[in-house]
């Protein structure tokens, strides 16, 4: 009983309107992009329009609900943020299933200094390739990069010309990616793959 009459004297307070925007910013950094609206709701300083890092994340629903879900989400996100650059990106959608809302991702980084791009494709056992048409958007458009990370590319004799366009990049991962020159004889030597990339 008296434990419970210390409970309700305890004065409530709102801590997280008490922390800097620097650490808001990096709590929502781990969070994908719907959740970060969300936690508007939470307090009036969780900006989640100037955050510096946006995780887009594919949902289970249907598979033209989950279209327009995606289109319509990333539109919004991005035609409601502040007017300031975003560090970083991750994709964690089909990009092959949802172009336009890739092609919206690229244009918007391709204007806010984006530093670091990963496209991480991989739903349960599903694997979301990437191409070399969507290497090449990110390279003409994107030269802002130092960090760009590819899961489950497929990629052409076309993407030896990629990196050289990149050149402010500082790290290049590739996860599970394949190179595909049209045979074994066609193989080129790896080092040479990266031969104008500064180092």
């Amino acid at each position: 009983m008296k434990g419970g009459k210390r409970r309700r004297g305890v004065k409530q307070t709102d801590r997280l309107s008490d922390l800097p925007n620097g650490i808001l910013h990096h709590i929502l950094s781990f969070l994908d992009s719907e959740s970060v609206v969300r936690s508007n709701i939470l307090s009036r300083r969780w900006v989640w329009k100037e955050v510096h890092v946006l995780n887009f994340y594919g949902h289970s629903c249907k598979a033209k609900q989950k279209q327009q879900h995606i289109e319509r989400h990333v539109d919004q996100i991005l035609s409601c943020r502040s007017d300031c650059n975003v560090r970083k990106i991750s994709i964690f959608f089909d990009i092959q299933a949802h172009v336009i809302p890739y092609l919206g991702i690229v244009k918007y980084a391709a204007s806010h200094g984006l530093q670091q791009l990963y496209v991480l494709h991989k739903e349960e056992d599903d694997r979301f390739l990437i191409l070399s048409a969507d290497v090449a958007l990110i390279s003409t458009y994107v030269r802002s990069l130092k960090v760009l990370d590819l899961q489950w590319a497929v990629l052409d004799e076309s993407a030896l010309g990629f990196w050289s366009h990149l050149k402010l990049l500082e790290t290049l991962t590739l996860r599970d990616c394949e190179f595909d020159f049209g045979g074994p004889d066609n193989l080129p030597d790896p080092l040479l793959l990266f031969s104008d990339w500064k180092t």
